[in-house]
């Protein structure tokens, strides 16, 4: 580690992390306020995850912490080119964006990689070989990676029925802007658009695209159930939401505020996946219903199987990136 991150010695968040119990603060801790900038809007799901790591933050720091969210890019944009500078101090971005430090970082938004909750909960681990090595590349880049939380699966939405990457052949869907995402819908048959999300029901409604794939959190929250009546559960990519940290900023604390910001944001993501996030999911599939939209399944026809099996064409095209990393991940399982 560079000399601009203090190390955490003497145990201290070791044993916090193993006893999960709150970590008391000692009288020489400084107050610090870190604005955390989340694009997503007051009412959504990421917010929600923001503003109770918030909650954890301060109760587990006897205050000293204070994290301020500030939603709906009204701080920064998507990116880590703000937090890299300091403008924030924490955001919630993708893997795929720290790419340029971690070429192989990528594989994390790799197709069916991930086979359980369990599995994800090993690979996102503080102390798995997986973050420690993206944690310790990323500080050279003035960013501290806190962790992984998981923010669903994603499921592709269209205008009809797509029960194989066969019938997805030719059709236009809106993908993420970004290399790695146009490769892998043009792997699974797919003609990829790249645009914003923020244009995506407009662009259905259009013709300009047929459907998209994403959360089932922006599939209801950004209205796409109005404009594609059929969710099809591919479950393609379980979703590694990255919460990122000025390295500066994580400097200035003390270890037990590093200790109790950890720990924060480990409480913030066990509430996410075991409460917030079950509870969203069958609340979304009785509205989802309720607006006339189709849910197909493999009972209903869907041949995830196939999905899966070209999938690995993007694992092949990616060797040299990805390296030993596929069966890393893959054998922790």
């Amino acid at each position: 580690m560079k000399t601009m991150t203090k190390t955490i010695t003497g145990g201290i968040l070791a044993a916090a992390l193993a006893a999960g119990a709150p970590i008391a603060a000692w009288a020489e801790d400084k107050p610090i306020t870190l604005n955390y900038s989340e694009t997503a809007g007051p009412s959504e799901a990421q917010v929600a995850f923001a503003k109770k790591f918030s909650e954890h933050a301060a109760e587990l720091s006897d205050g000293s912490i204070k994290i301020n969210v500030h939603p709906g890019g009204t701080l920064a944009g998507y990116s880590l080119e703000p937090v890299r500078a300091g403008i924030a101090d924490i955001t919630q971005v993708g893997p795929t964006l720290a790419s340029d430090v971690v070429p192989w970082i990528s594989i994390l938004e790799a197709p069916y990689l991930i086979e359980s909750d369990a599995h994800f909960d090993r690979v996102s681990a503080q102390d798995s070989p997986v973050v420690e090595e993206i944690r310790s590349k990323m500080l050279d880049d003035n960013i501290y990676l806190l962790g992984f939380f998981n923010f669903g699966v994603r499921d592709l939405t269209m205008k009809e029925a797509v029960n194989s990457p066969a019938q997805l052949n030719g059709k236009r869907m809106r993908v993420i802007p970004s290399k790695h995402w146009s490769d892998m819908w043009q792997i699974f048959g797919a003609v990829p658009v790249p645009m914003s999300s923020s244009e995506t029901v407009s662009a259905i409604l259009t013709n300009v695209i047929e459907g998209q794939e994403n959360q089932w959190h922006d599939i209801v929250g950004k209205g796409i159930y109005d404009v594609n009546k059929y969710v099809m559960k591919t479950e393609h990519v379980v979703t590694f939401a990255g919460v990122w940290m000025n390295a500066g900023k994580w400097q200035q604390m003390s270890e037990t505020q590093q200790a109790a910001l950890t720990e924060a944001f480990n409480k913030a993501k066990v509430w996410f996946q075991t409460e917030y996030n079950p509870g969203k999911m069958a609340e979304y599939e009785d509205f989802l219903v309720s607006k006339g939209v189709t849910i197909v399944r493999p009972d209903q026809g869907l041949d995830r199987a196939a999905f899966i099996e070209t999938s690995q064409e993007f694992y092949d095209a990616n060797a040299a990136t990805w390296g030993d990393w596929i069966d890393t991940i893959r054998g922790m399982k």
